[in-house]
């Protein structure tokens, strides 16, 4: 199966990165042909998520591959992924649950 995976970062000490980062080496070792997308973003608190969803989607624009599933890994990837063609679409949302 051919799988993209769009994670504002794939590396760090712990957060949606790395664990996105683990995911797609355990299915690259079961036989599945995982992209990674990587893509720039401003470093500045303000402009991350935002540089992040608009040079991802210039990136998706001029992506003219097909995947069998597309996973994206947080909501400023989910605006990414609406510009990818795949036969299937993810979203994982992380975060925190409290009943307070």
């Amino acid at each position: 199966m051919k799988i993209l995976f769009i994670s504002p970062t794939f590396s760090g000490a712990g957060g949606i990165g790395p664990h996105a980062f683990r995911v797609s080496e355990k299915l690259s070792q079961e036989g599945h042909d995982i992209e990674l997308m990587n893509t720039p973003h401003i470093p500045i608190k303000n402009l991350k998520n935002v540089s992040f969803s608009v040079f991802g989607t210039l990136k998706a624009l001029s992506n003219s591959k097909t995947y069998d599933a597309v996973h994206a890994w947080n909501v400023p990837s989910a605006f990414i992924m609406k510009h990818i063609k795949a036969k299937k679409k993810i979203l994982s949302i992380h975060g925190i649950y409290s009943d307070k």
